[in-house]
């Protein structure tokens, strides 16, 4: 749950952040909207050819590789300089969300008996929605 939780945040942030984003880097507002575009864009076309590529990976290594490159990707984002660092950042963690999706499912349900397992999918949805209600304004 943390880590949709986090995901979801990642992912919208900056649509609370347009304009400190757009002063900082001296950009405009509408260039730090294509930071939200673009990685909604990445997470789209990558999902099946990530998930394509590690299917022969065991998902819980798969899982671990994804939460470090967020982690990774989430640091250089915070120490970004440029408009293009802070968009090769997030587009590395578009690239580790878009996976994160494909793995996290049967990872998660495969950890819990399976009259349980419908309460883990909702468990799932719910902390993807929270980032929306209460990580982006906590992080704006």
């Amino acid at each position: 749950m943390l880590a949709a939780f986090t995901f979801n945040t990642a992912e919208n942030l900056p649509v609370g952040l347009l304009e400190p984003i757009s002063e900082s880097l001296r950009v405009s507002v509408s260039a730090v909207g294509l930071l939200v575009t673009g990685y909604g864009v990445t997470v789209a076309v990558a999902s099946l050819p990530l998930a394509h590529l590690v299917r022969a990976v065991p998902r819980r290594h798969v899982l671990t590789g994804l939460l470090a490159a967020l982690v990774l990707s989430s640091l250089l984002a915070a120490l970004a300089t440029s408009y293009w660092l802070l968009l090769v950042a997030r587009l590395l963690t578009a690239l580790a969300q878009a996976l994160f999706w494909a793995v996290m499912g049967p990872v998660a349900v495969g950890l819990f008996a399976p009259e349980v397992r419908g309460r883990v999918v909702g468990a799932l949805s719910v902390a993807g929605s929270l980032a929306l209600v209460l990580g982006v304004p906590a992080g704006t």
